[in-house]
């Protein structure tokens, strides 16, 4: 088990589109949640893994979401909140833009010393919720055998951080 909760692919950030395609491929209604999960109760593990979800690289098609009960806030957000580094309520890291409100910039400490301060207290925190999951292969088929062992070259490299970057920030917006 490896990973952070601040690792953008923590979050399945459309897995409700993922699951409404799912449904939808291996024929079952997508219109309600209800029955779409009662009718993907029934179908085999096969039927599910053979339906390629055409998730992009880096992201991830399901797992947690913020549902505002059991992830009741962005990752970030809670590790400030929980360590005293969030100073308005007003904060997101969602990239949806902002309120418009007025509020000023300093409300709310910038992005680079909300950082350090988690960094710093983070050492600190004696308690903290977990969530986990297992997996039998960390980051599949992203490196061969020969580049594990060697390394990859400079234009490999730049292919994989070029996509990285363009998933990472540009898929959503």
């Amino acid at each position: 088990m490896s990973g952070s909760a601040l690792e953008p692919a923590s979050i399945a950030r459309d897995a409700d589109t993922y699951a409404r395609h799912l449904a939808k491929t291996i024929n079952c209604p997508n219109f309600d949640n209800v029955v779409m999960v009662d009718c993907l109760r029934q179908k085999s593990v096969e039927d599910i893994l053979r339906v390629d979800l055409m998730t992009p690289q880096h992201l991830t098609a399901f797992g947690p979401i913020v549902d505002g009960i059991v992830v009741p806030l962005e990752p970030r957000q809670l590790m400030l909140r929980r360590t005293g580094g969030e100073t308005s309520s007003s904060s997101s890291t969602s990239g949806s833009g902002s309120s418009g409100s007025g509020s000023s910039s300093s409300s709310t400490p910038s992005q680079s010393s909300q950082q350090t301060f988690l960094l710093n207290s983070m050492a600190s925190q004696r308690t903290v919720d977990l969530m986990f999951g297992v997996t039998r292969v960390e980051t599949p088929f992203i490196f061969s055998g020969q580049e594990e062992r060697h390394g990859i070259d400079l234009s490999r490299r730049e292919r994989i951080l070029r996509t990285l970057v363009r998933n990472l920030f540009d898929y959503h917006q």
